[in-house]
């Protein structure tokens, strides 16, 4: 979690490195981070009473209910590449950093730089380091696709396909523009119930649906409440797979915003959810983390 005397979103991201997934939350408007930030703007840091008496309902009643999710981050290895294969799929390049030591990020995604509304994808390349920059990265079995839904996707793309890393991206045919044309994020999981409560009882995001794909028991979760002009925000789908996760170095993590961390980090710590990061200051925001169940 991450909170900020900041403009508008707070961000929460949860990270599946080596062996664990870390969950930030920050608070205000969605402020992106460190080379190529998604407008970051000061604002008065809220005075928060009697926060370490919040419970997690009351969390979910006052703060939760205002969560959204704001962008994902994935290792790559060449940033162009990347860069090619999302503006392909119709997406803008919201903002880019390229460091002096190799090193770059950028966010695409279908919204504006300053869009409060739509997802992001944050596209990490690392610093090269003799000849690591390209070796295949390991994405693991956590993080299984990006699913996204523009009318005519089909037909240009056909169902499924893999970016320059091997991450999948599904395409959904749609009519017209339903919700975010970032439609949704896949996860698989190896409880899928401690992975439903997880996200819905502790982050506050609500189980929409239910079902069963080729014998693999799955659910849908969104903020229901957080819209974007075109319709639903976007969705996680957690697939049980029935076995350990391995989280691989790919995936980084989830970034949600929630409107003050301080409450949030309170209202989970006083539910008994570790707090794997406290409260703190980075790039003028606060952070806290936690871990999700894989």
């Amino acid at each position: 979690m991450y909170q900020r005397a900041a403009f508008g979103r707070v961000r929460c991201r949860t990270r599946r490195v080596a062996a664990y997934a870390c969950l930030p939350l920050f608070s205000g408007y969605l402020a992106f981070m460190a080379g190529g930030l998604r407008g970051i703007k000061a604002l008065r840091q809220r005075v928060v009473m009697n926060a370490q008496q919040m419970t997690r309902d009351q969390y979910k009643t006052v703060g939760a209910s205002s969560n959204r999710l704001l962008h994902a981050m994935l290792r790559v290895r060449d940033i162009d590449d990347s860069i090619g294969f999302y503006k392909a799929c119709g997406m803008q390049v919201l903002s880019c950093s390229r460091r002096a030591n190799g090193a770059a990020t950028a966010f695409v995604g279908y919204g504006s730089m300053y869009d409060m509304e739509h997802f992001g994808l944050e596209l990490a390349q690392a610093s090269p380091s003799g000849d690591v920059s390209n070796q295949q990265i390991n994405i693991g079995t956590g993080f299984q696709s990006v699913s996204i839904s523009v009318p005519g996707a089909l037909r240009e793309f056909g169902r499924l396909r893999k970016d320059p890393d091997g991450y999948c991206v599904e395409f959904v045919d749609s009519q017209e523009p339903v919700g975010d044309p970032l439609h949704q994020l896949c996860f698989g999981v190896q409880d899928l119930d401690a992975s439903v409560q997880f996200y819905s009882g502790i982050l506050g995001m609500t189980q929409v649906e239910q079902r069963s794909e080729n014998k693999e028991e799955g659910s849908i979760l969104r903020y229901t409440q957080n819209r974007c002009k075109n319709g639903e925000a976007t969705s996680i789908r957690l697939v049980a797979s029935g076995h350990s996760i391995t989280t691989g170095a790919g995936y980084d993590h989830l970034v949600i915003s929630t409107p003050d961390v301080l409450q949030a980090a309170c209202a989970l710590d006083s539910a008994g959810v570790p707090l794997t990061l406290k409260p703190t200051v980075m790039f003028g925001l606060n952070i806290t983390g936690i871990q999700d169940p894989d």
